[in-house]
């Protein structure tokens, strides 16, 4: 397992020629991913992108729709160059970043000791109602014995009286969901037919909530840099610990506490949606002419 320092100057490279590519400067776009490419050649995400874009420029070349004078990048270069070197030196006075995707095999990652697998609980398929008012305990055996399903408490828990709770013709997950926002608890199984509840703070999850590790398949039309770009952003919004990604068989791998990696999970899956595709047909017509005149 293991992360190469990225190049800031590629990144930077890589950023202007999403923009290029976005903004339709094809040629453009093909010259920096080439520039970024060379500068950062470990980087399979740059490559990819400039020999995608290669055929559709060499041909707007060749027809002088986007001339290699206007698509001229050395001014961005500069650009790069410039501001790479701050964020470098920024960079080297604090601490490494932690790079957003750990490339490895799912293989690797579930010979972690720390990472038990959880029981796939198995509640009654029917559908209930319940008017209920009472301490927490008793709402929520009742609710979950319901369903078939025995509950362990965490022995601190401070028990809240006097709590209200209806729901129409609901399952199990959307009874539970419903009954431990109304008591701020937070719920795992420990079995097939018991669960596990606690009061629903960070230092009780600490405490209890096992670590898993989630794993899907991402869709052939995305890429790389889609899942490094999505990454980033669902870490950063739920402060997970680790995000893994296995080239070989393009899995997704999530690797953090129960209830915010199936969180993190189902925003992935979210984000991580395939691109538009849009189809045009074009007919190309082609005549020739002849006059002659007699006089």
């Amino acid at each position: 397992m293991c992360w190469a320092a990225p190049d800031p100057v590629a990144a930077r490279l890589a950023h202007d020629a999403r923009q290029a590519q976005d903004s339709g400067h094809v040629v453009r776009a093909y010259l920096l991913y080439a520039e970024a490419a060379a500068r950062e050649p470990h980087n399979p995400t740059y490559s990819a992108n400039r020999d995608a874009l290669a055929a559709a420029a060499k041909l707007l070349t060749k027809a002088d729709v986007e001339t290699a004078h206007d698509a001229d990048i050395s001014r961005d270069i500069k650009t790069a160059e410039s501001q790479g070197a701050e964020s470098q030196g920024a960079e080297n006075q604090g601490a490494n970043p932690e790079p957003p995707v750990e490339f490895a095999t799912k293989r690797e990652w579930e010979r972690d000791e720390n990472l038990q697998p959880l029981p796939d609980l198995r509640p009654k398929a029917s559908l209930a109602t319940f008017e209920l008012r009472g301490d927490e305990k008793q709402l929520l055996e009742q609710v979950a014995g319901t369903y078939g399903i025995r509950t362990i408490f965490d022995p601190q828990l401070d028990v809240h009286t006097g709590i209200r709770f209806s729901i129409t013709q609901a399952d199990f997950q959307t009874a539970m969901e419903g009954l431990t926002a109304v008591t701020n608890t937070f719920v795992f199984p420990i079995s097939q037919h018991e669960i596990f509840l606690a009061r629903d703070t960070e230092l009780k999850r600490a405490e209890f909530e096992p670590n898993i590790l989630l794993t899907f398949q991402l869709p052939n039309a995305l890429d790389q840099r889609d899942l490094i770009e999505a990454a980033s952003a669902v870490r950063a919004v739920l402060s997970l610990r680790a995000i893994g990604w296995d080239s070989e068989n393009r899995t997704v791998m999530i690797r953090d506490r129960y209830t915010r990696a199936r969180a993190a999970r189902s925003l992935m899956e979210a984000v991580l949606l395939p691109r538009a595709q849009l189809s045009i047909e074009v007919q190309f017509l082609t005549f020739d002419s002849d006059r002659s005149y007699h006089y």
